[in-house]
């Protein structure tokens, strides 16, 4: 004779089922939790895919915007971003400004300290790097000035 067992339905009281029954009901469960499962792990990937998508047309939005700034209207902006910072600057008490200063080198420095010889290699090349671009905007745009200025 299958072992019998109480279980508890839906408040209905308690309900007398065979092991039979009950191990149909656990598989059941099982079944019904890995369903559960894969579909949330469905609308996760879908949902970085959302998001994915989002972040794409988001990049797209701001890249279109800038082109479509004028050239007065970005100064203005750069700017307004440069006061911004300036004012936020010139409103920091000294002491905060050097914690500041003083958290900012101490975080290069444990940086400088864990990243690998190559890494520090590429770090350096990209820097120079950088600064060459710079140098060479500047003398495109003096090169420009001097041109619209003859």
């Amino acid at each position: 004779t299958p072992l019998v067992t109480w279980a508890g339905v839906e408040n209905r009281g308690l309900q007398c089922e065979t092991s039979q029954q009950a191990s149909k009901r656990r598989a059941a469960l099982r079944r019904s939790i890995n369903a559960a499962k894969k579909k949330k792990q469905r609308v996760a990937e879908k949902g970085g895919e959302r998001e994915q998508v989002r972040l794409q047309k988001q990049a797209l939005r701001q890249d279109l915007h800038r082109h479509a700034e004028t050239e007065d209207a970005r100064e203005a902006r750069l700017q307004a971003d440069r006061a911004n910072k300036e004012s936020k600057r010139e409103a920091e008490t000294e002491d905060a400004r050097t914690l500041r200063l003083q958290d900012q080198a101490h975080r290069q420095d444990l940086l400088r300290q864990t990243e690998t010889e190559d890494a520090r290699t590429l770090r350096l090349h990209d820097q120079a790097h950088r600064q060459q671009c710079m140098r060479d905007n500047i003398i495109t745009s003096e090169t420009a000035e001097r041109t619209l200025s003859s």
